[in-house]
């Protein structure tokens, strides 16, 4: 079973709840031919409730959450290549919460598990809408909650580190802004998270490919680093379209998409500070112009570590959905599901770019 959408306040959002909701699927190319043979992409979908569908329908939900599973698709269209995706999200988290509840947790989520539910937790649309109706996706989706006292039972198996991990993440904090936080703190916050999804998934490419013996094991470790640039994954920072928010009269709406885009810039930071130095080199340092073109066209002719995408209007957001229809749900602060399907189309044109600038760099540096 799971709890009602029902109309949300801005007290209802801050509420914290007890589970990490997941969902995982595959994403079959439709055109196959430019990239057949090639290896499924790998993509991780972490976050707060965008993550998980709130403000969409049941039954679009029914197939598992629409950001991730729209943003695979598309992914898997544009690539033309099999997309395997995993969703872990949980509701009205920060950035801090997604770090400690999610990003460290990884591990554990990292196994997909076979078998029946103790407690009955998993269900079609997991539990972001009334009810607990289930469904079989075309792509084989499943759905449910992560850390609950009555865990699943099955077999388990380890799923590989991912290509692309997408953090959704922002509107909470800037829902605490009214208590103290401030943008500079999000940076903060924000660049620890991408740093904490490195490293756990660098941890398990490692554990995966150690060798039994010590002479293995020091061989696969000079592979590892040998190769790093070249098994990092992707991370992705998405803009707010907080536009869409419907919740709030003018001024007041006007003042929240300005918000969102002072949070958005701090997204736009980190990405330029990983992509250009990594996370182990601090704040971003001082540069004249010369050594800052230098550098940027340096990133250029390389491929991004991470990627900032910037929110995209509302005028494009209907060409990907439906002009006629409102893309924003019935509690003015979500998106509903033609605005996640938008959204998610959005994020995947510049995910696609991307892994193909990737991928034409890792070729060149194979050479």
């Amino acid at each position: 079973s799971g709890e009602g959408r029902g109309g949300m306040n801005m007290d209802e959002g801050l509420e914290e709840e007890p589970m990490v909701e997941f969902s995982r699927g595959t994403e079959k190319p439709k055109r196959g031919k430019k990239n057949h043979g090639k290896p499924a992409l790998r993509l991780w979908i972490i976050g707060d409730s965008l993550v998980t569908g709130v403000g969409a329908s049941c039954a679009a939900n029914g197939f598992g959450p629409v950001l991730p599973r729209i943003l695979a698709e598309r992914v898997s269209y544009l690539t033309d290549r099999q997309v395997e995706w995993t969703a872990l999200g949980k509701k009205a988290a920060d950035v801090r919460t997604i770090r400690h509840e999610i990003v460290r947790n990884i591990n554990d989520a990292g196994s997909t598990t076979r078998g029946s539910s103790s407690n009955g937790s998993i269900s079609g649309c997991g539990s972001s809408c009334n009810g607990s109706s289930s469904g079989t996706s075309p792509n084989a989706s499943s759905n449910g909650r992560i850390g609950s006292p009555g865990s699943s039972s099955g077999s388990t198996v380890r799923l590989p580190p991912p290509d692309v991990v997408v953090l959704l993440c922002g509107v909470n904090d800037l829902k605490r802004a009214f208590s103290g936080r401030t943008p500079e703190r999000f940076r903060l916050e924000l660049r620890k998270a991408v740093r904490d999804v490195r490293e756990v998934f660098e941890d398990k490419t490692k554990r995966e490919g150690k060798g039994t013996n010590r002479k293995q094991s020091q061989k696969h470790e000079k592979k590892t680093q040998k190769h790093e640039k070249k098994t990092h994954p992707l991370v992705v920072l998405p803009g707010m379209p907080m536009q869409l928010v419907t919740a709030f009269p003018l001024p007041l709406s006007a003042l929240a998409a300005y918000a969102g885009d002072v949070w958005d810039d701090q997204k736009r930071l980190v990405a330029e500070e990983d992509s250009l130095f990594g996370m182990g080199g601090g704040v971003l340092m001082e540069r004249d112009d010369k050594e800052k073109n230098e550098e940027e066209e340096t990133q250029k002719k390389s491929y991004p570590r991470t990627l900032f995408v910037p929110k995209p209007s509302t005028e494009v957001m209907q060409i990907f959905g439906d002009k006629n229809k409102s893309l924003t749900a019935k509690d003015g602060i979500h998106p509903n599901e033609w605005g996640y399907a938008a959204w998610a189309s959005h994020i995947a044109g510049e995910v696609a770019v991307a892994i193909e600038k990737r991928e034409k760099a890792t070729s060149c540096m194979g050479k």
